[in-house]
């Protein structure tokens, strides 16, 4: 905000802010760009970067 500025009107969140989700059960892998879920079968991703460490959710 700059000076002299009136504030602004609070925003409604973006239902497309966030790209991520927990799965909190076991029983998932990745390859060819898909993400393949126990009970859910595949999913398209995107993958900009590898997964570091152990994915625990």
């Amino acid at each position: 905000m700059k000076r002299g500025e009136p504030p602004g009107y609070p925003r409604f969140q973006d239902r497309n802010q966030y790209a991520s989700f927990t799965y909190p059960q076991a029983g998932l892998s990745m390859g060819n760009g898909r993400l393949a879920l126990s009970k859910i079968r595949h999913i398209k991703m995107k993958r900009h970067r590898g997964v570091g460490g152990a994915v625990k959710t």
